[in-house]
């Protein structure tokens, strides 16, 4: 991998980025449609980019169109790809709603426990009452068979054509910090005094995209998203490349709150 590619990115993003070069490279050298497992918007945004500087192209889909985990199809000038083609199944949890109820960690978990890896697994989503969630096609009927409870609860997997509206409880905001350090930020979007956020930070209760860090120096980056456990999640969709007149960065996203 061109070293230029690398100085872009984290340190820790480069098997990702070798991954995604192999991928770019083999829809380039074989002249045809490659698809990726499923990727968080952080790999997508790192795709994107070295698709750009390619002779190919490449387009998401997760099974609805606000989905946020997706698959990528990367393909040449002559393919125009279609939603089919990215083959993901959406599958519906029948369970008795007026006697239990589910949560998306409860879900997740157990599909983890099915011997499955979570690059196989789409978005997760409810209307509030129906579970749904997206999987790679091939691995659909798998899961039916495997999957007969979650904890208590009797369920079965059903294929669906029909994907609900989600539940949003996405609110935009707009920060202004010091830095792009992960503590700086934690603090800001969720209010945190500096002692709590370390607390948090020692405790391993942050994930970035989906993995734990520690460390509260960690550069943050757009299209990252920071898990914070029993406070909320936060989404970058931007970081601006130059400073206020007060020295401050602005940083605009999205964050739901906990209500835990």
């Amino acid at each position: 991998m061109n070293a230029n590619i690398y100085q872009h990115f984290r340190p820790a993003e480069r098997p990702l980025i070798d991954q995604l070069s192999g991928v770019v490279a083999q829809a380039e050298s074989e002249y045809r449609p490659v698809t990726t497992h499923f990727l968080d918007p952080r790999a997508q945004y790192i795709l994107r980019t070295l698709a750009g500087s390619s002779s190919v192209k490449v387009a998401f889909f997760g099974g609805y169109s606000e989905a946020e985990r997706c698959r990528a199809l990367v393909f040449p000038d002559y393919f125009s790809p279609r939603n089919a083609d990215f083959a993901v199944t959406p599958l519906t949890i029948r369970y008795p709603v007026k006697f239990a109820t589910l949560a998306h960690r409860q879900i997740l978990g157990t599909l983890l426990n099915s011997g499955i890896d979570r690059n196989v697994l789409g978005d997760i989503i409810s209307d509030g009452t129906v579970w749904q969630f997206m999987c790679e096609q091939r691995i659909a009927t798998y899961l039916q068979t495997q999957v007969v409870r979650i904890g208590q609860v009797k369920v079965s997997l059903v294929p669906t054509v029909t994907v609900i509206t989600p539940q949003s409880d996405w609110q935009p905001v707009r920060l202004t910090v010091a830095s792009i350090r992960l503590d700086v930020v934690i603090a800001a979007v969720f209010n945190f005094s500096r002692q709590r956020v370390r607390e948090i930070l020692t405790h391993q209760f942050v994930r970035v995209n989906w993995g734990v860090v520690d460390q509260g120096n960690y550069s943050v980056a757009e299209y990252d998203i920071i898990s914070v456990r029993k406070a909320g999640r936060f989404r970058i969709t931007r970081i601006a490349s130059e400073r206020t007149k007060k020295g401050k960065l602005c940083v605009s996203g999205e964050v739901i709150h906990s209500h835990r």
